[in-house]
C-alpha cells in the first residue's frame, strides 16, 4: 500500500486552507452574543487569530459577512435566511477555533426551533440523540461514540456541542470509517450502493470535478501524485453523499457541521440535497480566512457559498514547508 508522508495531519494545516474534509487523509496509508448590534460589522479582520478555544474573546464581532459578490451582508438578513432553511449548511476551517464559537453563535441566534444537527466529526448514531447537558457526561458520551479528540484537537468543537446540548437539538453524525474511505479511493467497486446511487443522481460537469481535483491537490501542498487525485475525489463524493444522506434521514430542519469543502455549492453535499429534493431550501454558508495579505478571499472562492463568514487567520505554521522534499543539498525547501 502506497504511504503518503502526510498522512498523520490529520486535515489540519494544508488542507484547512482548502477545506477538503478532515478524513482524506486518512485514505493513503455556545459563545455569548457580541456586544455591539447584530448588524454592525467590525472593520475587515486581518491578522493571525489565536486558535485556542479559551484565546477566542468574541465571535461575530470579529467577522465579516459577504454575499457571493463580495457585497457586506446585514447579519440580521442572514440570519432571517439561515433560519428558512430546510437544510442548513455551515462550513469551517478545522484548525480556526473561531470559526466553531462564531457558528455556536449562530446556533444560539437561530431560535427556539428544534434542529437535528449533523456533524461530520462523529460516526453515525443509532439515532438522532440529544448530548447530555452535563459537560463532563457529555464528554464521556462523545468518546463512547467515536469521537476522536486527537484527531479533531478537542476542545476546538467545544463551543458547537455546547451550544447543541444547551439548545437541546438531537445530534447525529456523518463520518465513513477511515477503513472505508481507504478502499473507496483505491476502488470504484467499494463504493456501497446507496452512496453510489446518491452519486448517480448529480454526476460532477468537467469543470466541477477539475475544480475538486484541483482543490484536493493545493490542499496537500501540491504534493500528492495526479494519478491519486480520482480516487480522492470519489471517496471525498462518497462522504458528501453520506452527509446529505445523514441530512435526509434526520429530517428538516436540520444543520450540517462540516469542512467548507463539503458545502461548497459546486461540487459539496448542496449538489447531492438538490439533486434529490429539488425545490428544498438548502442554504450553503462557508467559513472562510482572509488571506496572508489580510485580503477577502478572491472572488472565485466566495462563489462557491451562498453566504460567506470571513474571519481572522488561525496561528500556525505552514504545513507545506515541513512536507516539501528537501533540496540536493539538504537543506530545508523554503516556505511556500
Amino acid at each position: 500500500m502506497i504511504r503518503w508522508p502526510w498522512l498523520p495531519l490529520r486535515g489540519f494545516g494544508a488542507v484547512a486552507r482548502a477545506g477538503i474534509g478532515a478524513a482524506l487523509f486518512w485514505i493513503f496509508a455556545v459563545a455569548p452574543p457580541a456586544a455591539a448590534s447584530a448588524d454592525k460589522q467590525a472593520p475587515f479582520p486581518s491578522g493571525p487569530h489565536a486558535s485556542r478555544h479559551d484565546a477566542v474573546p468574541t465571535t461575530i464581532a470579529q467577522a465579516r459577512l459577504l454575499a457571493p459578490s463580495g457585497a457586506p451582508v446585514a447579519v440580521s438578513s442572514a440570519l432571517q435566511r439561515m433560519r428558512q432553511a430546510e437544510f442548513l449548511l455551515l462550513g469551517e476551517v478545522h484548525d480556526n477555533a473561531l470559526h466553531h464559537a462564531l457558528r455556536a453563535e449562530l446556533l444560539a441566534r437561530l431560535g427556539q426551533t428544534p434542529r437535528a444537527v449533523v456533524f461530520e466529526q462523529l460516526p453515525p448514531l443509532d439515532s438522532p440523540t440529544v448530548p447530555p447537558p452535563e459537560a463532563a457526561a457529555r464528554e464521556a458520551w462523545l468518546d463512547a461514540r467515536g469521537f476522536d479528540r486527537r484527531g479533531w484537537r478537542w476542545p476546538l468543537h467545544r463551543p458547537l456541542f455546547d451550544a447543541v446540548a444547551q439548545l437541546r437539538w438531537p445530534i447525529d453524525g456523518a463520518a465513513l470509517p477511515p477503513s472505508q474511505a481507504r478502499a473507496i479511493a483505491r476502488d470504484p467497486a467499494a463504493l456501497p450502493a446507496p452512496l453510489a446511487e446518491w452519486l448517480a443522481l448529480r454526476p460532477l460537469a468537467d469543470d466541477e470535478a477539475r475544480q475538486l481535483a484541483d482543490d484536493l491537490f493545493e490542499g496537500h501542498c501540491a504534493l500528492i501524485p495526479r494519478r491519486a487525485l480520482s480516487g480522492m475525489a470519489r471517496a471525498q463524493r462518497a462522504r458528501d453523499a453520506a452527509m446529505a444522506q445523514a441530512l435526509l434521514s434526520t429530517g428538516t430542519p436540520s444543520v450540517l457541521i462540516a469542512g467548507n469543502g463539503h458545502v461548497r455549492r459546486d461540487y459539496g453535499v448542496p449538489l447531492l440535497l438538490r439533486a434529490r429534493r429539488p425545490g428544498a431550501a438548502v442554504l450553503s454558508v462557508g467559513v472562510l480566512e482572509v488571506g496572508l495579505d489580510g485580503q477577502p478571499p478572491p472572488p472565485e472562492a466566495l462563489a462557491a457559498y451562498d453566504l460567506i463568514w470571513v474571519t481572522p487567520r488561525a496561528q500556525r505554521e505552514d504545513p507545506c514547508r515541513a512536507l516539501a522534499p528537501a533540496p540536493a543539498g539538504g537543506d530545508p525547501a523554503p516556505a511556500r
